[in-house]
Parts: structure tokens; sequence; C-alpha cells
């Protein structure tokens, strides 16, 4: 096969191994869907998760669909490609979990700095209740 203008040899998964690869996204889609029904993560990480996993089907459905990555990259193993992904995706998502810690430390230092303030404004009031009563 021939994608912009480079020259792919895809080598296809075995049907065992295509086989398992599907059973694995449908069991992968059950469980997100199990978990977003039960509003474990945000609207925004099911829809996240959810397209990940209809990738992951369609994928292992298709995998012939991966030529053009092979092509441009040389990488003529299907399941390679799919780890590269895999492990792609998942830098992707500890970058963002990572940057969404950091924010709520941040959110969690200001809240912890304020409510120290507002203690020592309650006990200053209370103080002062005291010594004029």
């Amino acid at each position: 096969m021939s994608f912009f203008g480079l020259e792919s040899e895809l080598i296809l998964p075995t049907f065992q191994q295509q086989l398992v690869a599907i059973v694995f996204a449908l069991l992968l889609l059950a469980l997100i869907i199990f978990l977003a029904v039960r509003r474990v993560f945000a609207e925004a990480y099911s829809m996240l998760w959810l397209l990940t996993g209809l990738a992951i089907l369609l994928l292992s459905v298709y995998p012939e669909s991966l030529a053009p990555v092979s092509a441009l990259t040389g990488i003529v193993e299907a399941s390679s490609i799919l780890f590269l992904f895999g492990i792609v995706f998942l830098l992707v998502i500890c970058l963002f979990i990572t940057a969404v810690v950091s924010q709520q430390k941040m959110k969690i230092t200001k809240l912890s700095i304020r409510l120290a303030l507002l203690e020592n404004r309650i006990e200053g009031t209370m103080e002062q209740c005291r010594k004029s009563t």
C-alpha cells in the first residue's frame, strides 16, 4: 500500500489476536460506561474515555486503518502502532493529571491560609468579647 508517497508493509494481526483485541475493547467500553453512569468521573473525562474506548474498538475491528501511520513511521506491526498510541495517550493523561493536581494543590494552599486567617480573626473577636463582658 502507498500513503503520502510512502510504502506501507503493515503486518496485520491474526484472527485470534484481533478477536482478543475486540473483546478487550468491548470490556473496556463496558467498564467506561458503567463508571460514567455511576458518575465516578466528570462528564468531560467520561467523554474522553468513551472516545478512547471507541477508537480502540475501531482500530481492533479495522487494523488496516493503521496503514497510513505505518507508512509514516516505518512501524510494520499493527500491534506495535497500537502500543505506541497507548503509550502516547497515557503520557498525555499523566501530564493532564499532573496539571490538575498542581492546580488543586495551589487552591488547597490558598484555602489553608484563608482558613488560618479566619480562625485567627475569630479568636481575636472572641477575645475582645471576653474582655468586654
